[in-house]
């Protein structure tokens, strides 16, 4: 059961992605959400690189949101990034294509230029990005393969960013979710997830969306239900305003996924 009824289930409304993206993803949000919502997860992925090189990885993020593949563009040949509304996809596309009007990420690309002490420039940085994303495709948690009907081969590392509380209706549902990700990967991949501890919602245009609410432990467990060793857990204060992202901390977690 949802704990908070009355927020919206965000893939369940058509929400207007460029809401989404000036809120928390663009140079117009407040710095505070921005750092922690866009860089915290770009720099921890950077800091990561050593660790999570590979073929192939397949990106989980909320919104629109292209940011975190930004830092990594240089470590994985083929990427395919699944996004579970249908606004977010088609801004994925637009931003793919160069289409007028497309969501400018050029902020995030100058700082991913920064993360690797400018040995890329930012427009090298994207057009490497939009060369090796090889597929955007629409994705459903209440499926068990989540793109369903295509099959995607296991991944040497899937990033989720963002996305598991706000697709999670309670603590089993988490659970549950956690090892759809971690399906996705082949033994000995990576499974990297960015979310919010002791959430409950998250704001966009005037409105707010349901994330689940759990802990550290919680996290963890789901972690270890799904077969995967947990590495490393960072765990940081929130800095975003009150009304804004209701967490009180952000965490990143590294997990290898055990032999089959």
């Amino acid at each position: 059961m949802i704990q908070n009824p009355g927020n919206k289930i965000y893939h369940d409304h058509e929400t207007n992605a460029e809401e989404v993206y000036k809120k928390y993803l663009s140079n117009e949000a407040d710095q505070s959400t921005f750092k922690e919502i866009t860089l915290y997860p770009m720099e921890k992925l950077h800091s990561l690189s050593d660790i999570i090189r590979g073929n192939s990885v397949i990106d989980v993020s909320l919104g629109p949101n292209i940011s975190v593949l930004l830092a990594i563009s240089d470590l994985f040949k083929d990427i395919t990034v699944l996004k579970n509304s249908k606004p977010s996809l088609r801004a994925v596309e637009k931003w793919m294509k160069n289409h007028p009007g497309a969501l400018d990420f050029s902020h995030a690309s100058s700082k991913a230029s920064d993360l690797r002490d400018n040995s890329a420039g930012a427009l090298e940085i994207e057009a490497q990005l939009r060369s090796a994303i090889k597929q955007v495709l629409p994705c459903d948690f209440t499926k068990e393969n989540i793109t369903a009907p295509v099959v995607l081969e296991k991944a040497d590392c899937v990033v989720c960013t963002w996305m598991l509380g706000t697709v999670s209706t309670d603590q089993m549902s988490y659970m549950n979710n956690m090892k759809k990700l971690a399906a996705m990967l082949k033994p000995g991949g990576r499974l990297v997830v960015f979310g919010g501890i002791n959430a409950g919602y998250f704001c966009a245009a005037e409105k707010k969306y349901h994330t689940l609410w759990y802990d550290e432990n919680t996290v963890r467990k789901a972690l270890g239900d799904a077969g995967c060793h947990v590495q490393s857990i960072d765990v940081k204060e929130s800095i975003i305003p009150d009304h804004t992202l209701d967490n009180t901390h952000a965490f990143c977690a590294l997990a290898v996924k055990g032999d089959a």
